[in-house]
């Protein structure tokens, strides 16, 4: 595995704003052997330059400003997508959840390293499975977003060596309903049950899903899921 490596990534051009509100000018992004790095060449390729901070600003439409109060990001990888959520909501809580000890610990430290206002936000971080390792906190989202892997992970390949951030182990304890197997939206579905234990009154989850598989198969996953 290569080393990490730390960025330097221009906000106002990143996040598309004039003058970031609560984001320092220039962040300084550590990205670990276990995470992706942004394509910071082209963002229209980025995932969380084009289509997570658009999102977000979707939501703030509909929500109304200052609304969002607490904002949580599982898987979050370099935490990007987090500070994302930082300058569009303005929330006060940021949890962020991924699958390695390091990944974790770099995310969370490229969100408290690259605010205006170090003590605006208050971030919890968990490594583990989905929402899970935030349970200790009883922390209530008003946006829980998650941009999960669909493809399940080879069983053999050792979580200790591979990276494994756009894979997911297909061995779940909860019961998926097989044509939610059937699209590849196993983990989609699993972070939906998840979310209903941390969930403020009136939050809403924001699933990342593309556009391979019919939209009416993401309604049928949220209603399975128990949200229609």
């Amino acid at each position: 595995m290569s080393k990490s490596q730390t960025l330097s990534i221009d906000s106002s051009r990143y996040f598309d704003v004039a003058t970031p509100l609560r984001l320092r000018d220039t962040l300084s992004i550590e990205v670990t052997a276990r995470s992706f790095p942004p394509y910071l060449d082209d963002l229209r390729a980025d995932w969380v330059a084009s289509v997570a901070v658009p999102a977000f600003r979707i939501v703030k439409g509909q929500r109304g400003v200052g609304a969002v109060r607490s904002f949580c990001s599982i898987g979050t990888g370099t935490g990007l997508d987090a500070l994302g959520a930082v300058e569009v909501f303005g929330p006060t809580l940021v949890g962020i959840t991924d699958v390695h000890d390091e990944v974790v610990a770099a995310a969370a430290a490229n969100i408290r390293d690259n605010l205006r206002d170090v003590g605006s936000v208050t971030v919890i971080a968990g490594t583990g499975d989905l929402l899970s390792p935030l349970a200790p906190d009883h922390p209530r989202f008003d946006v829980i977003y998650e941009n999960l892997p669909n493809v399940p992970l080879d069983e053999s390949a050792p979580l200790e060596k591979d990276r494994t951030s756009s894979n997911f182990f297909p061995s779940r304890r909860e019961s998926v309903p097989e044509k939610v197997k059937t699209n590849l939206l196993t983990l989609h579905y699993v972070a939906l049950l998840q979310a209903k234990d941390f969930l403020a009154a009136g939050g809403v989850v924001l699933s990342m899903l593309g556009g391979r598989v019919p939209l009416q198969s993401f309604l049928d996953m949220s209603g399975l899921a128990g949200y229609l």
